[in-house]
């Protein structure tokens, strides 16, 4: 294959213009989308921080063989 070969792609425009309808002035559906990944995400991390405090606990608690 030699470089001067080369491949021309257009996109069409009508049919992604059509896919979604936008309304005026109301939310973004990717906006909301990304919002609601971002609160699974800060949850997800709360609970990883509760589950290492609660493991710290755990191992201050138990007898160790000098006790």
């Amino acid at each position: 294959m030699s470089t001067n070969d080369t491949i021309t792609r257009r996109k069409l425009q009508d049919a992604e213009a059509s896919d979604i309808p936008l309304e005026a002035g109301g939310p973004s559906p990717l906006l909301e989308q990304a919002q609601a990944w971002a609160d699974l995400a800060r949850e997800a991390h709360a609970n990883i921080v509760k589950g290492d405090e609660a493991e710290c606990a755990l191992r201050q608690r138990r007898n160790t063989s000098g006790q």
